[in-house]
């Protein structure tokens, strides 16, 4: 039998298959799964030697040593500069995932480790799945944490949504092919507060059609322009236990002239993107004024040279929704044009612009293309992907249950060197 520590939960040797199964044969694969959920974080480098503490720091280089000129025999040499840099600072964000097993199913199968693997491999790929599917919406997000925002039915128990002001509004773009109920589910427990982060409200989503409907008696405390967002927990409003500007940066955030809602103390990673002398920090935005237009070619070609004029990117991908890349190829087969191909990395195929592959993601904003230079962009990593197991052990027995439970979690942030090496094309109509 197990032991069974006070402080430390439930105690294994080392090398029991408890442990074992988890950490060696699920391990490399959960790792995988939630490190590379969409080809476009496949393609990004991954960058530990910049963390230092809770933080992400290291300068950039925001302008150039101008003490240079071609001068005529004897004339002056030119005044000394040097170049110039900027520093950025900004959180590591975390991310948890936890399974359970009853004490039944674990003495049951304690003497047969191929029925102990069958149990943990259903919940162990369900929870792998979970928290690349998480990932995967929050690499496409803005760092924070909306899920939707309330329109109407503050005070009721039925909610109309909406996506996220900032990254795509229906009033403005009345094309959207992005449901505001999309990340929600029945079941789900949720948090509604202000954009500054006051008077969170929990609660648990009943049904979710059009409008949700949610488990609080006449919706009290929620008004319309409420964020909607993850909670860890039904019975507490701490605003800590919620994904409120704690969840890691995403495309959305980065491929913006704005300084976005995601906790960080100054600005955009640590520096002010509206301050006039920082167009550096700022991406290229090509919007219509909140008008949808049809995509054509030529925007993408501005898009495209737009990088590379302004900030000097190298374009490796332009990143999308399914809908904005099935436009994009309705439009070559229109012009009786062949549909140009290319493998990626991981060996899925993407159609081309330009000879660069344009990358379609199931949880990309629609109306939008991003013009990416993976160089500029990258993942910093506390920790990789693993299981919580500091005091000794992976599972650690439920607080007053017949249980053990374990804990998946990475510590990781998305970031970009120079911002205006990212250009965004938006207020597009897709099919």
């Amino acid at each position: 039998m197990p032991g069974i520590d006070s402080a430390t939960g439930v105690l294994y040797a080392n090398g029991d298959f408890y442990d074992h199964i988890l950490n060696d044969m699920f391990l490399p694969a959960v790792a995988d799964t939630v490190i590379n959920p969409n080809e476009t974080l496949r393609l990004l480098p991954r960058d530990k030697t910049r963390v230092q503490g809770k933080m992400v720091v290291y300068p950039v280089h925001t302008g150039r040593n101008r003490g240079g000129n071609a001068i005529g025999p004897d004339g002056n040499l030119p005044d000394p500069e040097a170049q110039q840099y900027d520093g950025y600072r900004f959180p590591i964000k975390h991310l948890y995932h936890r399974i359970k097993f009853d004490g039944i199913t674990m003495d049951a199968s304690k003497s047969d480790v191929a029925s102990w693997l069958r149990v943990v491999e259903s919940e162990v790929k369900g929870a792998a799945t979970d928290m690349a599917r998480r990932r995967n919406r929050i690499f496409n997000n803005d760092g924070s944490g909306r899920l939707a925002q309330v329109v109407s039915g503050g005070g009721t128990t039925t909610l109309v949504l909406q996506i996220n002001q900032g990254i795509e509004d229906p009033d403005t773009v009345p094309t959207s092919l992005f449901a505001p109920t999309r990340f929600l589910s029945a079941g789900q427990r949720l948090m509604f507060t202000t954009s500054a982060g006051a008077t969170p409200v929990v609660t648990t989503v009943v049904s979710v059609n059009s409008a949700i409907e949610i488990e609080v008696a006449l919706g009290t405390g929620i008004a319309n322009g409420d964020w909607v967002v993850e909670v860890s927990r039904t019975g507490t409003t701490a605003l800590v236990d919620g994904a409120y500007q704690n969840e890691p940066m995403g495309l959305e955030g980065i491929f913006s002239d704005a300084n976005p809602a995601d906790g960080t103390a100054t600005g955009f990673q640590g520096v002010d993107a509206t301050a006039a002398a920082n167009a550096w920090h700022r991406a290229n935005v090509l919007d219509g004024g909140g008008v949808s237009r049809a995509l054509t070619e030529a925007l993408m070609q501005r898009a495209f040279s737009d990088t590379i004029r302004i900030g000097e990117g190298m374009i490796d991908c332009l990143h999308g929704s399914f809908g904005i890349v099935n436009t994009y190829i309705d439009l070559l087969i229109g012009d009786k044009r062949f549909v140009n191909t290319t493998k990626l990395a991981g060996g899925a195929s993407a159609v081309t612009f330009n000879d660069i592959p344009f990358i379609a993601e199931r949880d990309a904003y629609s109306n939008r293309i991003k013009f990416l230079d993976k160089g500029n962009l990258r993942v910093y990593v506390m920790a990789d992907p693993q299981w919580m197991s500091y005091d000794g052990s992976t599972f650690h027995r439920m607080s007053d249950k017949d249980g053990y439970q374990a804990t998946l979690f990475c510590r990781e942030q998305l970031g970009v060197d120079v911002r205006d090496k990212c250009t965004h094309l938006t207020d597009l109509t897709e099919i």
